[in-house]
């Protein structure tokens, strides 16, 4: 069996680097996805296709910007990584890793 685009990109052994195999594996878990997937029902109703965007979008970014941040620190803290050696981490990674920098950009 052929495995997606999204399988692929979420699977963490397609990686070299062992911090973004962790990485992968934290955000594709059930936990993290639930926790997210709620976020977005909650304020999806609030975004139209006007061509203005409202005040309150930015709000809602800046709330999941700071969900978001609150995950990452756990995954540091977790792996006993402050934020320069998570970032330096991810850095080298994508250097080395077509598949890992373009994880690491899709998410930051």
């Amino acid at each position: 069996m052929t495995e997606t685009p999204q399988e692929a990109l979420n699977n963490p052994r397609r990686y070299n680097d062992p911090i973004i195999k962790d990485l992968v594996a934290f955000i594709s878990a059930s936990s993290f996805q639930s926790e997210f997937e709620g976020f977005f029902m909650r304020h999806c109703r609030t975004f139209t296709d006007d061509d203005e965007h409202k005040l309150e979008y930015y709000d809602i970014y800046l709330q999941f910007q700071s969900l978001f941040e609150v995950r990452i620190e756990e995954f540091c803290n977790v792996n006993s990584l402050g934020k320069v050696d998570f970032l330096r981490r991810c850095e080298q990674a994508t250097e080395d890793d077509a598949k890992a920098r373009h994880y690491v950009s899709c998410i930051f």
